[in-house]
């Protein structure tokens, strides 16, 4: 609550989306990694969509773009190496987290893509 009050008291809400907008930076590409960089840093979901989704809320205009916003944000937090479960189970056991990764790459390639079908075939 104290971000969302901070983001409102700063005046960031109302300039971010004009920002973006005066810059021409592509609406998806912002949709797409803002979240994901949060989700990644954070490695928490409420994280990411606690506090991206305050910032992009003039540009989640459909479920479309609600999908991506969270599809990319979930991405980042299974990736991130901060992510509890992830940390915890490869501690448990006993695994290498750099071999972790690269079994968890082709999965995670192939569910944001599946995301992405599911997404822009509703």
């Amino acid at each position: 609550m104290y971000f969302k009050k901070l983001l409102e008291v700063t005046g960031v809400v109302e300039a971010l989306p004009r920002t973006i907008i005066e810059l021409n930076l592509p609406i998806i590409l912002i949709i797409t990694l803002t979240p994901f960089i949060v989700g990644l840093i954070t490695g928490i979901s409420f994280a990411y969509v606690g506090m991206t989704f305050p910032l992009l809320l003039p540009f989640l205009t459909g479920f479309d773009k609600i999908a991506l916003a969270y599809l990319s944000g979930y991405m980042g937090m299974l990736f991130s190496p901060v992510h509890l479960c992830l940390i915890f189970s490869a501690e448990y056991y006993k695994a290498e987290l750099g071999r972790v990764y690269k079994v968890l790459l082709v999965p995670g390639v192939l569910l944001f893509v599946l995301g992405l079908l599911y997404i822009l075939l509703l």
